[in-house]
């Protein structure tokens, strides 16, 4: 395996990302701006905290990917208690907590059964 080979295999996806920074800073400039960093940032810290957890996780040698499952119902759980019966945020929340938690449950208890 040569140097460069290996260069690419450990630095390859921070280049990527760069490579995607740099062009996007270049088509627009509003791009690069700090408000638009912060916005990127704020709309995506949930799942920035997800990833940091699924890397614990598959670091760790417990391979479950199931975990954005459990994220994409609670926040069913929360659109549905907000739109359909009108909670407050507070509700929502609690309802997002219980829909995480029962996929979740469901998700152990199939990985449980069948393994």
């Amino acid at each position: 395996m040569t140097a460069l080979s290996k260069l690419l295999i450990r630095y390859g996806f921070m280049l990527i990302v760069i490579a995607f920074f740099l062009f996007f800073s270049w088509g627009n400039s509003v791009f690069y701006s700090l408000d638009n960093l912060s916005n990127l940032l704020q709309g995506n810290a949930i799942l920035l905290i997800v990833a940091l957890a699924m890397t614990l996780v598959v670091t760790a040698g417990g391979v479950d990917l199931s975990v954005g499952v459990a994220l994409d119902f609670g926040a069913a759980f929360a659109l549905i208690a907000l739109k359909q019966y009108q909670l407050s945020w507070q509700m929502a929340v609690v309802a997002a907590l219980a829909g995480g938690a029962l996929i979740g449950a469901l998700n152990a208890l199939l990985i449980v059964y069948f393994q």
